[in-house]
């Protein structure tokens, strides 16, 4: 029997998170490579600081994992549908198990997801954001149509923001995104299961103030689990993912000493 040091561990999903904060552009530039100063010079002003912080947040958590400074992070994008340079970005690993990543930043926040355990999703939405674009009808199936209006009318809003920063989320550690219609993934229970996928997802809230909701999931291959497959044919240490969630704005106001 093995030790208990030898176990493997539960997988668990490190997410950093902040609202932007006041930080010259010139601390934060130089950490990120040619590609990246490009594309933020090239967005609109209402975008560049999301742009900026994020990246320089998801390099400073990355380059604490793997040992190396911010600036020394290998980050890569690419979009699935035309290979630009904004698709969901990726790091590359010299040597260990891969590093997956995941990050949002067109909500009130900015967050990282980090983890070894698989593909991952992150996603922060405002609940008055949500409130006011018709997303019940294009975003929920008929179940989770449903349970929304079985809420009193008080409570929908918030209820929708959390099913559509879950689906936001799944879809973003599934690997499509929006190419997969959000309603055919009932985000309403755990593990998540999207049509195509080999593996059931798994997705976890994160609570991150009044006004906001947010998500993580991520996806746990393994040889035991199928999408169709029930959550008890996955050993016991792979049914249960933890989340740690740390504030980011100490990484980012940080920058400006280097």
């Amino acid at each position: 029997m093995p030790s208990p040091a030898s176990r493997p561990l539960r997988p668990q999903v490190d997410v950093w998170w902040t609202a932007p904060v006041a930080v010259p552009e010139d601390a934060l530039l130089p950490v990120l490579d040619p590609l990246e100063r490009a594309r933020h010079a090239a967005l609109p002003g209402v975008h560049r600081t999301g742009f900026l912080q994020a990246r320089a947040l998801l390099r400073c958590v990355a380059g604490r994992r793997l040992g190396v400074a911010p600036d020394a992070v290998a980050l890569s994008a690419r979009c699935p549908v035309c290979a630009g340079d904004h698709g969901p970005v990726a790091v590359t690993v010299a040597a260990g198990p891969p590093l997956h990543v995941s990050v949002t930043r067109t909500g009130p926040v900015l967050a990282v997801a980090l983890t070894t355990a698989g593909p991952v999703g992150v996603d922060v939405v405002a609940c008055a954001d949500v409130a006011a674009a018709p997303l019940a009808d294009v975003a929920l199936g008929p179940r989770e149509r449903a349970r929304l209006d079985r809420l009193p009318a008080d409570a929908r809003a918030a209820a929708l923001a959390r099913a559509w920063a879950r689906t936001e989320a799944v879809l973003k550690a599934h690997g499509t995104g929006l190419r997969v219609d959000p309603a055919r993934v009932d985000v309403g229970r755990d593990p998540v299961r999207v049509p195509g996928a080999r593996f059931p997802v798994r997705v976890r809230d994160l609570a991150l103030g009044g006004g906001v909701a947010g998500a993580v999931a991520v996806t746990v291959p393994h040889p035991g689990a199928t999408s169709a497959g029930p959550l008890r044919a996955l050993p016991r240490r792979l049914r249960t993912v933890t989340v740690a969630v740390h504030d980011g704005s100490a990484l980012l106001t940080g920058l400006t000493g280097r």
